[in-house]
């Protein structure tokens, strides 16, 4: 049996799966900011509806990006995590 095999046999079981993966308190006010983001450029760019647009198309391609950052990086961390562990 290779390590893969090994690794994925003695992972959690289902009943402790992890389904709740996000990207913590900082995930959490990016995801805030780029749904509040329409809302506040509206406010700001009332008077050009293509301005407007454009402007909550490059907010949401930057929260995107920075969701996606957020979560790698915790992801890379919680691997490193268990790597120190297994290393022990």
């Amino acid at each position: 049996m290779d390590a893969s095999t090994q690794d994925a046999l003695t992972g959690p079981c289902f009943r402790h799966g992890r389904t709740h993966i996000g990207a913590g308190s900082g995930g959490h006010w990016l995801k805030m900011a780029g749904i509040l983001s329409p809302l506040v450029i509206g406010a700001l760019v009332p008077d050009d509806p293509v301005k407007r647009w454009r402007w909550i198309r490059i907010i949401s391609v930057i929260a995107a990006f920075g969701a996606e950052a957020l979560y790698t990086a915790r992801i890379q961390r919680e691997r490193q995590r268990c790597e120190n562990e297994r290393g022990r």
